[in-house]
């Protein structure tokens, strides 16, 4: 009877000395790998012989680029298993060993060497277009017209000798210079060096063997939708299709795996946003008072009748007419 466990969320507790379990360095293989537009999810297994009682199993190559509460272990066994705690730490792995210095150094002298070769050929080169256009010096006088149709096919073949030999030259130098950049440990980003190595606590009551299933989420990988359309003239039809170009530096080798492309949208919050509350109020309008409307109106009709070149009458003016 195979029994099952999982861990539900990522703990990072010493509760246990590492000294009270055996340490067992394993490794593991991607099955299946689910990309978003803004990340991806990978999913690992591996399987461990665990012996009986506690054993430390430590997971190696995991990409630098893990988030660790986004960890998820879960597995099988035929024995009775409890799963303790797990830690992600980072390490520096160790990418050239003695003999990549003298490898490096005899491709960098085979390159020096074939440098002086390129630059003889270079020098050959110019001396015959400066032949071609001038001619050598000649006490008899200019070239004969008879002559010149050799003097030509030497050329020719001169500059087609030269040229063939700095073409190989050049491709053989290119050829250097990429496997000294892929020799050379200080020419490598330092960061690709980094890893991370998963720790996690199995207690189990017998030997047994367990398959154990990690998934975690990784940054630095998406896809974006491509669309191809085709058209037929002699039907009168376009074909449409769907692509899809995917993009990833995490450090893994997604070969020879299950992707599944999904349009979520990890980074996004999915959180229902605050609501905030509104009053709404009616406007009254305000009372109209017939009062002082019409004192409103008096300066503007008194004003009116200045322009008109007359003025209204005063209580003076009305008590000395006849």
């Amino acid at each position: 009877m195979r029994t099952k466990f999982a861990l539900a969320c990522l703990f990072s507790l010493n509760s246990v000395a590492p000294g009270l379990s055996a340490e067992l360095s394993a490794s593991s293989k991607i099955d299946a790998v689910t990309v978003f537009p803004d990340s991806a999810k990978v999913t690992r297994l591996t399987d461990v012989d665990v012996p009986a009682g506690e054993t430390n199993v430590v997971l190696h190559g995991l990409p630098l680029a893990l988030d660790p509460n986004s960890l998820r272990i879960s597995g099988v066994g035929d024995a009775s298993l409890q799963l303790g705690d797990v830690e992600s730490r980072i390490v520096t792995t160790q990418r050239a060993d003695a003999s990549a210095a003298g490898k490096v150094e005899a491709l960098r002298l085979e390159r020096a060497k074939l440098q002086v070769q390129i630059d003889a050929l270079l020098v050959k080169k110019s001396m015959i277009a400066h032949f071609a256009q001038s001619g050598p010096e000649r006490p008899n006088g200019d070239l004969q017209i008879e002559k010149w149709s050799a003097a030509w096919n030497e050329v020719n073949l001169g500059m087609a000798a030269v040229a063939e030999e700095l073409r190989a030259a050049l491709a053989k130098a290119h050829d250097l210079d990429l496997a000294i950049a892929a020799t050379d440990p200080a020419r490598l980003n330092l960061a690709e060096g980094q890893t991370r190595d998963v720790g996690l606590i199995l207690r189990a009551d017998a030997p047994t063997k367990a398959t154990l299933t990690l998934s975690y989420a990784v940054s630095g990988a998406g896809w974006t939708p491509l669309y191809d359309a085709r058209l037929d003239t002699s039907k009168l039809t376009i074909d449409l299709a769907r692509r899809a170009a995917l993009r990833q530096k995490t450090g893994e080798d997604w070969g020879n795996v299950d992707l599944t492309l999904s349009t979520i949208r990890t980074n996004l919050s999915t959180a229902a946003p605050e609501l905030t509350s509104e009053r709404l109020n009616i406007l009254e309008p305000a009372p109209y008072d017939l009062g002082k409307a019409a004192a409103a109106k008096a300066p503007l009709a008194a004003g009116r009748l200045k322009s008109m070149g007359a003025a209204p009458e005063t209580p003076s003016d009305a008590a000395m007419k006849p």
